[in-house]
């Protein structure tokens, strides 16, 4: 437990926090940071998109490999089911 607080509090501390996922009519995706600069974004096959929940492994222009967790409390129903459709449609596209 004590790993996972360090792992979390550095990235606290490193502003390691998507605000915002944008998705492209090109089959493209984007995250913001604090910063308020988006970034491209590619979703990873190894993510995981349950009726629960949502973990997006994805890479950065740079080659830097991340995850996201995205509960379904987090997002109303409506977006939180269009965000796993669409993720499912990008998915199957790539």
């Amino acid at each position: 437990m004590a790993c996972s607080l360090l792992f979390y509090l550095r990235r606290y501390h490193l502003q390691f926090q998507p605000c915002h996922i944008k998705y492209h009519a090109d089959w493209l995706w984007s995250v913001a940071y604090k910063d308020g600069i988006f970034q491209t974004m590619q979703i990873l096959p190894s993510s995981v998109i349950t009726t629960w929940l949502m973990v997006l492994h994805y890479r950065l222009e740079n080659g830097k490999r991340h995850s996201l967790l995205i509960l379904n409390d987090a997002l109303n129903k409506t977006d939180f089911r269009a965000l796993a459709v669409a993720l499912k449609i990008t998915e199957l596209s790539q």
